[in-house]
């Protein structure tokens, strides 16, 4: 081949340099779908991208990917604090959540929402996943900003309105309260003790030693007190026809919303936390036994 003159040798040179441009852009542009944290039309904050949910969590090793999946997204919202058993635990949540939204049939919108709003909740307040968190608040984590923060975002999305988009219907309320309940709120303790010690919860059951204390319930949670009726108010009670009478009103989502949300998470917390503080008393007594033991056995030893 004939030796290229200067104007060719430029233009090779720019065509080269454009075809790199254009694959970095490929590339950012592929990053940024698999990694970016987007936001939802409410303003939600969506650090688990659509491309987890539709394309990862279906592959036989999506719990080796999720993990790796997790260290990239930390490492672009420098999350450096988190150790390698910090990302085993939340691998493993993610899983837990994800098939939760199979059996619950989510899709779309829904799986999208269901997802993120259970990783919003675990990360909430967690000082250890920095910029990921909601305004980057992290004054200490509490299981009753963990609650706060479900019923909000909840409600944001189970409702229309200003700041709101309906993507949950009032059937599928209870179900996800349900899980939460069984499937986070009910090991809190557990799951963010382990964040603390280089332990999984399982391992740490064995030797958190806490008192956890029982919320007071109040007496409206209980009682019903009802006006005594005189005979000067006899007039004010309503007749069984006159009850019959009156029109039936058909609760609506936002009603239900607002009942299942309070009275179930309440009822359930509490007896999660009852369960828990029984088998934590249980395991001291069981310890504090099995010291007894050696300590006497050493006594006999030594004598």
């Amino acid at each position: 081949m004939p030796p290229k003159n200067k104007k060719e040798e430029e233009a090779a040179r720019l065509a080269e340099e454009e075809r790199k441009r254009q694959l970095e852009e490929q590339l950012r542009q592929e990053e940024e779908r698999k990694y970016g944290c987007g936001r939802y039309r409410t303003n939600m904050g969506l650090p688990i991208s659509q491309y987890i949910i539709n394309e990862v969590f279906h592959l036989e090793d999506a719990s080796i990917l999720i993990k790796e999946y997790l260290c990239k997204i930390l490492e672009r919202n420098h999350c450096e604090k988190l150790r390698d058993i910090d990302i085993e635990i939340a691998g493993e949540q993610l899983i837990n959540d994800f098939s939760a939204c199979q059996d619950f049939g989510f899709n779309g919108d829904q799986a999208l929402i269901f997802i993120n709003m259970m990783f919003l909740v675990y990360i909430n307040q967690h000082e250890k996943f920095g910029k990921l968190v909601e305004g980057g608040l992290t004054r200490g984590k509490s299981l009753q900003g963990d609650r706060k923060l479900f019923q909000q975002l909840l409600s944001q999305h189970s409702t229309d309105g200003q700041g709101c988009h309906k993507v949950f219907v009032a059937k599928q309320l209870q179900p996800i309260i349900d899980y939460i309940e069984k499937g986070y709120l009910s090991h809190w303790l557990l799951l963010h003790q382990a964040h603390s010690h280089n332990q999984r919860p399982l391992e740490i059951q064995v030797d958190l030693q806490i008192e956890l204390p029982l919320p007071q319930p109040s007496l409206e949670d209980h009682t019903y007190y009802k006006p005594i009726v005189t005979d000067d108010t006899q007039s004010f009670k309503k007749t069984e026809m006159e009850e019959q009478e009156v029109e039936y009103h058909e609760p609506t989502d936002e009603e239900l919303l607002d009942s299942v949300i309070m009275n179930a998470i309440q009822d359930k917390l509490s007896l999660a936390q009852q369960e828990l503080e029984t088998r934590l008393k249980d395991r001291q007594v069981e310890i504090e036994s099995k010291l007894q033991e050696m300590a006497a056995a050493l006594t006999k030893k030594k004598k």
